[in-house]
């Protein structure tokens, strides 16, 4: 902190300088992107519960005749009605084509599942049981930092669960806070081709578990831009997948600027996977991540966890959804 000094009846003090720049950038932050969200934001656990309500309004999907398309989404109950939203939005795209995995965080109940069974006919069901003991008979006494960090980690599952479970050659990871508008017909294209690559959409910052800078210095690659993995394509991992990122994590541990248990971790891995594989995989801008309202063109939009934008999914696009098979 710079200081400054003043003199008081013949004595010096020191006194702090206030960095003016700051406190405009924190004074600018508070009055337009937060507090005219805390009262909306509040309003989310409730409105996430009336959601159900909505569900009955949903006509139910054929049954799915193949894999050509294999989603895999990770699920608590909390969040179940969400989920049923966000997998029929995609899968009513997918012309039958699809197959659907939904990884449970352990809280799913058989209601959860006798309701979403209705609307999306044909889906699995992976509980935490049967994860947690294939997962085990893989990674457990191989690996030396990632199977104790997916037994830890709650989002791990998506790093590695999901790749598990089923057998197309390349999956779609997504999240129950994404939503389709329209035939996402650039990732269909992506997971139907032969190349093993990522896509991904952009997000609305770089949240990985260290900045970019760092992981370049460590790694010697260029970090996506804005890599978000809450909907994305991925090649089917392999073992020697699954030890190059426990070897990804020692490096890591070695070197110790990068916190391989950070609340990123799992975006932050798939990241440096796809950097290594080449980075001109994200999708089209009708799929980034973003503030404010949904656009029209938007083709996909994940509705982060962020107090400017979850609460959009509830006001904007459930409602979107709802009109368009009306």
């Amino acid at each position: 902190m710079r200081l400054i000094q003043a003199e008081t009846a013949g004595r010096t003090h020191k006194l702090p300088m206030v960095n003016l720049r700051k406190e405009l950038g924190r004074l600018k932050y508070l009055l337009l992107e937060d507090l005219p969200y805390r009262g909306i934001s509040k309003r989310v656990p409730d409105m996430r519960k009336a959601l159900w309500d909505k569900v009955p309004r949903l006509p139910a999907l054929p049954v799915m005749n193949n894999n050509d398309v294999e989603l895999h989404m990770l699920c608590g109950t909390r969040d179940t009605a969400m989920g049923i939203f966000a997998s029929w939005s995609l899968l009513r795209f997918l012309d039958r084509r699809g197959m659907l995995y939904v990884h449970s965080d352990g809280s799913l109940t058989e209601d959860d599942i006798e309701r979403w069974s209705a609307v999306t006919p044909g889906l699995v069901v992976v509980t935490k049981e049967d994860a947690d003991r294939r997962v085990a008979k893989a990674l457990k006494g191989t690996t030396i930092h990632l199977y104790r960090w997916r037994c830890g980690d709650g989002m791990s599952a998506q790093v590695v669960d999901a790749h598990f479970f089923g057998d197309a050659p390349k999956i779609v990871s997504f999240d129950s806070d994404v939503l389709a508008f329209h035939s996402p017909d650039a990732f269909i294209s992506s997971v139907l081709s032969s190349a093993m690559e990522f896509m991904w959409c952009q997000d609305i910052l770089d949240a990985y578990s260290a900045p970019r800078q760092v992981f370049h210095d460590v790694f010697g690659i260029e970090m996506p831009n804005r890599f978000n993995g809450g909907f994305m394509v991925t090649p089917r991992f392999s073992m020697d997948t699954f030890q190059e990122v426990d070897e990804i994590m020692e490096t890591m541990k070695l070197d110790g600027r990068i916190d391989i248990d950070h609340y990123w971790s799992a975006q932050t891995y798939y990241a440096i996977l796809a950097a290594r594989r080449g980075l001109k995989n994200k999708m089209p801008t009708t799929y980034d991540t973003h503030k404010g309202k949904t656009r029209q063109n938007a083709v996909v939009r994940h509705y982060v966890g962020n107090p400017q934008i979850r609460f959009r999914y509830l006001t904007e696009g459930i409602p979107r959804l709802l009109r368009q098979i009306e």
